[in-house]
């Protein structure tokens, strides 16, 4: 095997062909509607507001859905069309629930269930059960990998850290560590993995809270902790002002060693 250090690029693969086909199906519904995807979120016809709101609900966007469930509850309430006005009024709160308490949002959708018209339509009741199911469930996630089993790279990676990785950086970085697949160089990062929700409180005040923590396969909890390098470098003022950047130089090193 040639001793030439082996460099090698990180790829994450995204989840584009699900994206694509959830907006390919999201479009055909639309294009039932109104012949055409284009301007859709100025149309004055409530059914196209309807149904782009749902399409960018279901892809996750629920501040850019919002607004567009609210315009369309204002003008079905013109129109006089009461089933479809609560249809966006309840995709509405939906889209706003990270940032309401949950506890008004259930005491509400509680209430709708029992309205005629909700009961007299399967359709809008499950709506409804699926919105208030939101504000209960467990939103916990397991990260695992492909498990595509051992590869010639393993091991033979060197990742840089420093007091600014943080977040998605410090699960990367704890995962390579504990499954020695990477030697770890650079500075201590901060273990500032906490998400947090965000809750209306009145009088125009939001209240952040933390929601979730992140624990390691082993079960470590890195919050406030942080990942120690298994290199410690630190960077050197005086260097850089020489055109020299002490970490990239001890994982060049460290990477030659491997």
């Amino acid at each position: 095997m040639s001793s030439r250090p082996w460099f090698w690029r990180v790829v994450i693969p995204s989840s584009r062909p699900a994206y694509t086909w959830l907006r390919t199906i999201s479009a055909n519904k639309q294009l039932n509607v109104n012949g055409r995807l284009d301007y859709s979120e100025n149309s004055a016809d409530p059914q196209v507001l309807l149904e782009e709101a749902n399409r960018l609900y279901w892809l996750n966007n629920g501040p850019k859905a919002a607004p567009l469930y609210a315009k369309a509850e204002k003008l079905f309430a013109d129109r006089g069309d009461a089933r479809n006005e609560l249809y966006a009024k309840i995709g509405h709160l939906r889209s706003e629930a990270e940032t309401m308490s949950f506890v008004d949002l259930s005491r509400f959708l509680n209430d709708q269930l029992q309205n005629p018209i909700m009961r007299n339509d399967p359709r809008l009741h499950l709506w409804c059960l699926a919105a208030k199911g939101y504000a209960f469930v467990d939103k916990s996630i397991l990260v695992v990998t492909e498990g595509l089993g051992p590869r010639r790279f393993h091991g033979r990676v060197v990742l840089m850290v420093n007091e600014h990785t943080a977040s998605a950086g410090e699960m990367v970085s704890a995962f390579a560590e504990e499954s020695k697949l990477a030697t770890i160089v650079g500075t201590k990062t901060p273990g500032r993995l906490l998400s947090g929700g965000a809750f209306k409180v009145g009088h125009g005040y939001i209240l952040g809270l933390p929601a979730a923590a992140y624990l390691t396969w082993h079960g470590r909890v890195l919050e406030n902790d942080g990942i120690n390098p298994a290199t410690p470098t630190e960077l050197s003022r005086e260097a850089l002002r020489d055109g020299r950047d002490t970490q990239l130089e001890t994982a060049i090193e460290a990477v030659k060693a491997l």
